[in-house]
């Protein structure tokens, strides 16, 4: 089949969109990849076995505002009504008769005139309009740039809707709530199947307001059901929205990562060596982005009563600055440590030089709650011991598979005292190393690859 996959940025290093895609182009589909095209991006990329199409992004409001900007960054003052000195306005008496040079005189004291009350005047006006346009240009941006995301979303719609509509297709994979819409236009229009793949419980996630909470509701609960197939990453997301919408339970397909030979060897000390530790140092490793809600302040506190080892923060984000300042107002430098990211096609290599990674992510709705995040799988296929939030999904695979401990993720005593129990067990701490390894025989990407392979026959 001809099948486009629609996703909401840039498509980079989205694992989920790209293992989908190579998995689906190696089951004999032509996939294509219709993505944005943000800065630094190539509008069109062909990897090995299917290709990523990036629309252009001008929304609305980048429009209306550039227009704005535009007048206010490049007009200037009005000049003076006929500045000519000289010229055709210097003349000589050689051949003219003195009527025409009364006539010239008079004409020059008119225009003389003329620009004395006028330029002041239009002056005066486009001062006042220029002040009207930066003003207006104010406020046209606070508004506009509350509907962000949204115009962005419907200018990626429309763009995507009129490129797949006219190239051949047979199923559209929308990759989350943002491309359902648009999948479903492009089905109506080409009569194709639609797949919906839902990466978290959008609708729960807490950076969205509350208004846009209550539309992509509204959303979902008139488009699931008008999807051919539902998938989603665990089992708690796909009871919730067969629960909500009244439909089947949707298959769940794991994010796991795909094993490599690399990935089986033994400890590292690139982790040491860009924290700048003794490489006997023990490392309690938190990795991925720097987000609101993540539980990376309550982390921090809980290093204070860590007894044998160093936090070390690999990533970044939105709230780096104020986690560095709380640790130098804790006076804690000595006990976590901020790195950058490491390089995908490092990033095992650099996390198994922990000894235990955290999972600190906080109750503040259903999507953080149901959570199973990519770092999960990373820190089981790098073989190191596991501490998250007591969630369900967390829990079912940490204490199920016996990798490690779940705490209550308000509390940095208990996060503390979780670690420090590990730390202080060696055997315990190896057991659960070995445990982890053990556990990508099952928790794989080409275990959860079948089950797409799967839904996509039963399409065909």
């Amino acid at each position: 089949m001809n099948v486009k996959m629609l996703v909401f940025n840039g498509c980079e290093n989205d694992s989920r969109v790209l293992k989908e895609a190579e998995t689906l182009s190696e089951n004999g589909h032509s996939v294509e990849i219709v993505a944005v095209n943000v800065d630094g991006t190539k509008k069109h990329e062909w990897q090995e076995n299917f290709t990523i199409h990036r629309v252009n992004r001008n929304p609305i409001h980048y429009v209306v505002l550039s227009i704005f900007r535009s007048f206010l960054e490049h007009s200037s003052s009005l000049t003076n009504i006929d500045k000519r000195e000289g010229g055709e306005d210097q003349f000589t008496t050689q051949g003219k008769s003195s009527t025409d040079t009364r006539q010239k005189d008079s004409q020059g004291l008119v225009r003389g005139v003329l620009r004395t009350v006028l330029t002041p005047i239009l002056y005066l006006l486009y001062k006042i309009l220029r002040e009207v346009l930066s003003q207006a240009y104010d406020r046209a941006r606070v508004f506009l740039m509350r509907y962000h995301r949204f115009l962005c979303y419907l200018d990626y719609s429309w763009r995507a809707v009129y490129y797949v509509c006219r190239r051949d297709v047979d199923t559209v994979h929308a990759h989350d709530l943002s491309t359902l819409p648009t999948a479903y236009v492009i089905s109506i229009l080409r009569d194709s199947y639609t797949v919906y793949d839902s990466h978290e419980l959008f609708t729960e996630t807490s950076t969205r307001s509350d208004e846009e909470q209550r539309f992509w509701v509204y959303v979902e609960s008139n488009l699931i059901t008008k999807a051919d197939e539902v998938i989603t990453v665990n089992k708690s997301i796909s009871n919730e929205l067969s629960n909500r919408y009244h439909i089947d339970l949707p298959k769940v397909i794991l994010n796991c990562r795909k094993q490599r030979e690399s990935d089986k060897l033994g400890r590292d000390d690139l982790l040491h060596q860009k924290a700048d530790l003794d490489p006997e140092e023990n490392i309690v490793l938190y990795q991925g982005g720097f987000s609101p809600n993540r539980g990376l302040e309550t982390l921090i506190d809980a290093s204070k009563w860590i007894d044998d080892a160093t936090v070390v923060f690999m990533g970044w984000g939105s709230v780096e600055t104020e986690l560095r300042n709380r640790v130098e107002e804790l006076d804690l430098e000595d006990s976590v440590k901020f790195i950058g990211p490491a390089p995908q096609a490092d990033l095992i290599k650099y996390t198994r030089g922990a000894e235990i990674g955290v999972i600190p992510y906080q109750f503040v709705g259903l999507n953080n709650y149901y959570t199973t995040p990519n770092k999960l799988f990373e820190y089981m296929t790098a073989g190191i011991a596991i501490v998250g939030s007591d969630f369900p999904e967390l829990k079912r695979i940490i204490e199920g598979q016996s990798l490690g401990a779940t705490f209550d993720p308000e509390s940095s005593r208990d996060i503390a005292e979780k670690i420090n129990s590990m730390l202080d067990d060696d055997q315990t701490l190896e057991e659960y190393q070995e445990n982890a390894k053990a556990a990508t025989e099952k928790y794989n990407w080409e275990n959860e690859s079948k089950k797409l392979k799967q839904i996509y026959n039963s399409l065909d």
